[in-house]
C-alpha cells in the first residue's frame, strides 16, 4: 500500500516537472526559457553589433531586414539611411557620398547596421561601417529562376511585353524583349545586386570573379529556400538570441 502511494507521488512529481520544462521551452518571453535555450550563447559569446546585410530583391530579404532593424532599435544602434526613400543606390554601386548631407552624416554618427536595398560595393560599405574588423557581412539568395518569376509578377512585366512568362523565356531577346523598363528588376537580379555590371552578365570570367569575391567578402550567405535553417545559422553567426528580437 505504502509502495503504491510512493509510486503515485513520484509519478505526480515527475509529471509536474515535465510540464514545467515543457512550458519553459515553449514560452518565448521568460528569462528562464532564454537561459535554457541559449545558455551557451549567453555565457560564451558576445553579440555582433555591426552588420552589413545585402538586401537582394525578391529573396525574402525584407524578413531578414526586419530582424536587423528591430535589433538595432532595441539596442540603440545606428542604421545607414538615405535622406529619403529606402534605397542606397538603385542602379549605381553604393558610395558613402550617397548619404552626404544627411543629418546623421553631418553629426558624425557611428554606423552599425547597413541593410537597405543597394548595388553592393564592399569597399564603400566597409568604409561606412568603420572597416571590416568586428563587422559581419551577410546576404540572402534564392534560386535565380524563382527570383525572376517573383519579379515578373511583382512588376507586372506581362503587361509591358504583351506575353506570358513562358513565352518570354523562350523568345529571342530582340526588339521590345531586349528592353528593361523595370529597373532594378531584370536579368540576373542576384548578380546585379551583388554589383556585377549588366554588360558582364554573359561574361563567364567576370561572373566567376564575382562569385569568388562574394565568397571572400561575406561571412554568411543565407538561402531563402532554407529560411528556418538560415535563421539558425544567422543567430549563431551574429550571436544574437532570436527570441529577444
Amino acid at each position: 500500500m505504502r509502495q503504491n502511494v510512493l509510486i503515485k507521488r513520484l509519478t505526480t512529481v515527475f509529471t509536474t516537472f515535465s510540464v514545467f520544462i515543457l512550458i519553459t521551452f515553449r514560452t518565448n518571453h521568460t528569462e528562464i526559457g532564454e537561459m535554457l535555450l541559449f545558455k551557451d550563447t549567453k555565457e560564451i559569446c558576445k553579440p555582433v553589433n555591426k552588420v552589413g546585410f545585402l538586401k537582394i530583391h525578391k529573396c525574402a530579404s525584407s524578413s531578414v531586414q526586419n530582424i536587423i532593424l528591430r535589433y538595432a532599435l532595441k539596442n540603440d544602434l545606428n542604421v545607414v539611411l538615405p535622406s529619403a526613400g529606402n534605397y542606397l543606390g538603385l542602379s549605381t554601386p553604393f558610395s558613402r557620398a550617397m548619404i552626404k548631407g544627411t543629418a546623421w552624416e553631418k553629426a558624425g554618427l557611428e554606423y552599425h547596421m547597413f541593410c537597405l536595398h543597394t548595388v553592393w560595393n564592399q569597399d564603400e560599405v566597409e568604409r561606412t561601417l568603420g572597416g571590416r574588423a568586428g563587422v559581419k557581412y551577410l546576404t540572402m539568395i534564392r534560386d535565380p529562376v524563382t527570383t525572376f518569376e517573383s519579379a515578373w509578377g511583382y512588376a507586372q512585366m506581362s503587361g509591358f511585353y504583351k506575353m506570358d512568362l513562358e513565352t518570354f523565356a523562350l523568345s529571342p531577346k530582340t526588339g521590345l524583349l531586349s528592353k528593361n523598363p523595370f529597373k532594378p528588376f531584370g536579368q540576373n537580379q542576384l548578380l546585379h545586386d551583388f554589383g556585377l555590371h549588366p554588360d558582364n552578365f554573359n561574361n563567364s570570367s567576370a561572373v566567376l570573379e564575382k562569385i569568388l569575391e562574394i565568397e571572400a567578402n561575406f561571412n554568411l550567405v543565407l538561402l531563402a529556400e532554407r529560411f528556418q535553417e538560415s535563421m539558425i545559422l544567422m543567430k549563431n553567426e551574429l550571436q544574437v538570441n532570436v527570441i529577444r528580437i
